[in-house]
């Protein structure tokens, strides 16, 4: 199967994940000032900081990604000693967006996007700050503290929620194995990270749901899944994605390999499906928004390479809808990010009432459950925001299990 989202649509179009965050930015009013006496251009200048060290770094290749319509150009400067870059001379206002990459030491640490503002009388001056790491390629830097997949019959395919908890314990980022997992394209560039996939996968049917990294692209790794290519840093990040499978009279296999070492990996059943599995047992069950969910979850570590055979049998009963299609909805493979379906859906909210999740296993569960609300166009954009980030504070409140 092929999810390749390719690169070549980079220079035509802005990345989805990037150009289809810019609604979540804030835009100043513009309508308070004389248009004719507001600055046309601005600049954005800032400064590289080595995370490793906490010292400005030298030598860093910095790019600016100009995004405006349909299309963008890049402009690239070095830092110099004090670790500085500047890019002046750009257009204000709300239409025009702005993203700042840096890559150092084969490592590419990717940013968010940002607007500079046209409502000042004097050429505005964005103050940045890019954080970079020494790079390790050492695979033991990553960690899969928790590998969550919701799984739903919908009628002859199963859907799929998988959210991916990645912990980096080092004071170093993460860059990949190059190579070792796929082979480099014709612009040189590798995963830093992988991610499994069932075979079975329907390409089209992948989307971004939530990360806390930026995700400039996407590349395939032939026989295995998708790689991201931002460096992974220090610390805890989230990845959150959904997807299809096909099955044959009522069988689903969501069986992968591995890549990383796993702490805990669970599959959340609903109703009526059933889990058979090498590596899972059956633990309690969830109930959440009518929805009864069957854990299954290792008995123990997964180390990297280790198989894990998991086969998801539809017993009868009626499928539960998890990804509502819908209209102006274009699936385009692994460009496509959560932002596009939110636009493309818009329907009155409704309400539901349940006692309020208190384990981690509740709360994991609520927060896929709010994405599947989202994603059939059940939830207004402010209120998923701010559900969303209730539940995802309190999930990291909570007493670690380690």
């Amino acid at each position: 199967m092929s999810l390749l989202w390719c690169r070549a649509h980079v220079r035509g179009n802005m990345q989805p994940m990037r150009r289809l965050a810019l609604p979540l930015l804030v835009v100043l009013a513009l309508a308070l000032l004389n248009p004719a006496r507001a600055a046309k251009t601005g600049s954005i200048e800032g400064r590289v900081i080595n995370g490793t060290t906490d010292k400005p770094q030298a030598d860093v290749e910095v790019t600016l990604t100009i995004g405006r319509g349909e299309g963008s150009q890049e402009r690239t400067v070095t830092t110099g000693e004090d670790g500085r870059y500047n890019f002046d001379n750009l257009a204000t206002g709300e239409d025009v967006f702005y993203v700042l990459d840096a890559r150092y030491e084969g490592g590419l640490f990717a940013g968010r996007p940002l607007t500079i503002p046209s409502d000042t009388r004097k050429p505005p001056v964005i103050e940045t700050t890019l954080r970079v790491f020494e790079p390790t390629t050492d695979p033991n830097a990553i960690l899969i503290r928790r590998d969550d997949l919701f799984v739903v019959h919908d009628e002859d395919r199963l859907s799929v929620i998988e959210a991916i908890k990645i912990v980096n314990p080092t004071r170093s980022a993460y860059i990949g194995r190059g190579t070792a997992l796929s082979e480099t394209d014709e612009d040189g560039v590798t995963p830093s990270l992988g991610f499994a996939l069932p075979d079975n996968t329907v390409p089209e049917t992948f989307r971004w749901l939530d990360a806390d990294l930026d995700v400039p692209e996407a590349v395939e790794i032939e026989g295995v899944g998708f790689g991201i290519t931002s460096a992974i840093p220090p610390g805890e990040v989230d990845f959150t994605f959904s997807y299809q499978l096909e099955g044959s009279g009522g069988t689903f296999d969501i069986s992968r390999r591995a890549l990383y070492e796993v702490s805990e990996l669970t599959v959340f059943a609903a109703d009526p499906l059933e889990v058979t599995s090498n590596r899972l047992e059956e633990r309690d069950e969830v109930d959440l928004e009518g929805t009864t969910y069957r854990t299954f979850t290792t008995t123990g570590d997964l180390d990297a390479a280790d198989p894990v055979q998991i086969l998801v049998i539809a017993e009868g009963g009626t499928s539960v809808p998890f990804i509502a299609g819908g209209a102006g909805v274009v699936a385009i493979g692994l460009g496509i990010g959560v932002f596009a379906f939110r636009r493309a859906k818009r329907r009155k909210p409704t309400t539901r009432e349940a006692p309020p999740p208190t384990s981690h296993d509740e709360l994991v569960a609520a927060i896929a459950d709010l994405d599947l609300r989202f994603e059939a166009g059940d939830i207004p954009d402010d209120d998923y925001a701010r559900q969303r980030a209730d539940l995802k504070t309190r999930v990291s409140s909570l007493p670690s299990s380690d």
